[in-house]
């Protein structure tokens, strides 16, 4: 065959591959055999096939009259006249921005189910949407953050920020990045500060206070000289990505949520001494969560329930790490146990792929956690996904759970450039 790879094994004796012209089902049972592989020349083979496909989601997709869902066990084309550029999941809403900046959503929003997706922010340059339970928020490419409620037929309405974020620009800036979860919800502004608001019951506003709920937006406290860059909100905690690679973790730390190794092996060590292990462990304040091993960065980190999926970058290569409840599989590494602090999904580790002229190890360059699953996204546009699957959002046409990552095949066939996952709902957005 022309086109070939060589695979050396534990015997160090070699196998030819070969993969010319392979079917989708060829690929499949080439990557069932051979665990570091993917996709031979993935790029080149959906080229044409993406044409005309901007988004696919699957998973909860909350459609039909009031009350009846269905779920979509594989990826299914977004229908709406404009190319998606960002997806977020909710319990029972979503919502996408497109390519001219308006915002689109489905499920409870506005007040009504809505099937289709629908039209329900025109004209303010969106970037970026993140759903709550009860809200939903869009931020503008001005830094302007707008919400709406999705069980109360009202107008949007623009977020009240604390007072300069977005008038004066002094001294914080603009929003750069927000998310929610459950109540709760987050922004990033241009100066590297973080706000939050909702339930702060176990520490994840991250202020050094723990009230039942906030209705205000207050700054997290972070230490000092630490400017922040992302946000994500999960269950019962919240992380911080800062500019120079830290990730930081505040509130819940009962599932190990906070990456803290052996500090949380300690704190549950001595409840378990005074008769109450069952306790709430939990931080007010952010904590450094600790790193894999060696020199490196945290990229981009995503919350998800009560675990956490990050992209760790070490000499130029990228790997995903996870840490947190791991009990649904949703961290990857086959054994249902919590783990902490953050460990390399091994699995992920060493898949390779014929670019036409050499063999190129292929690395992880996105995450996204949902309530209780992953999807990865790889160098070469493929997608792997794992972690609970009761609603069809591991995308592989059944409902059978997996702790390992799986090929969500269905989307081989298109060259994927984002990821998006939250509640029960997966995405992927066409490069």
């Amino acid at each position: 065959p022309k086109h070939g790879m060589w695979r050396r094994g534990a015997s160090n004796l070699s196998r030819r591959v070969a993969f010319a012209g392979a079917s989708a089902g060829a690929l499949a049972l080439a990557a069932h055999l051979h665990p570091e592989f993917v996709a031979p020349t993935h790029t080149a083979l959906c080229e044409a096939a993406g044409r005309g496909v901007s988004a696919l989601v699957w998973g909860d997709r909350f459609v039909g009259t009031e009350g009846s869902v269905y779920e979509a066990k594989s990826p299914e084309a977004v229908q709406i006249p404009a190319d998606v550029t960002h997806v977020a999941f909710g319990e029972r809403s979503g919502a996408f921005t497109d390519a001219s900046g308006n915002v689109w959503a489905w499920g409870r929003s506005l007040g009504r189910d809505v099937g289709a997706a629908q039209l329900v922010l025109k004209g303010k340059r969106a970037v970026k949407v993140a759903c709550g339970d009860e809200t939903t928020y869009a931020l503008t490419k001005g830094g302007r953050v707008f919400s709406w409620r999705n069980d109360a037929p009202q107008s949007v309405s623009e977020v009240p920020l604390p007072r300069g974020v977005l008038r004066y620009f002094l001294p914080w800036g603009q929003a750069v990045d927000i998310s929610a979860n459950n109540g709760n919800f987050a922004a990033v502004t241009s100066a590297g500060n973080v706000y939050a608001l909702g339930n702060g019951s176990k520490g994840q506003l991250g202020d050094g206070t723990t009230p039942e709920h906030r209705a205000a937006l207050a700054p997290m406290t972070l230490p000092p000289g630490v400017t922040a860059k992302q946000v994500s909100v999960g269950g019962e905690f919240s992380l911080i990505l800062c500019h120079d690679g830290r990730l930081f973790a505040t509130g819940a730390d009962n599932l190990m949520q906070l990456g803290q190794g052996l500090e949380t092996l300690r704190a549950y060590s001595a409840q378990t001494e005074v008769g109450s292990a069952s306790g709430a462990l939990c931080s007010s304040l952010p904590l450094l969560v600790q790193p894999p091993g060696g020199e490196g960065r945290f990229v981009s980190a995503s919350a998800g329930e009560d675990f956490s999926v990050a992209v760790w970058e070490r000499g130029g290569k990228r790997s995903a790490v996870t840490f947190g409840n791991g009990v649904l599989g949703q961290l990857g590494h086959s054994a249902p146990t919590h783990l902490s602090p953050p460990k390399m999904v091994g699995l992920l580790e060493g898949k390779q792929e014929w670019d036409g002229e050499k063999v190129i190890t292929l690395d992880v360059q996105a995450v996204a956690a949902g309530r209780e699953h992953v999807l990865a996204l790889l160098s070469n546009g493929a997608v792997l996904s794992w972690g609970a699957n009761r609603k069809g959002q591991l995308g592989t046409g059944s409902l059978a759970s997996s702790r390992v990552p799986a090929l969500v095949m269905p989307l081989q066939q298109y060259k994927i450039g984002k990821v998006f996952a939250g509640a029960r709902g997966s995405a992927a957005v066409v490069a």
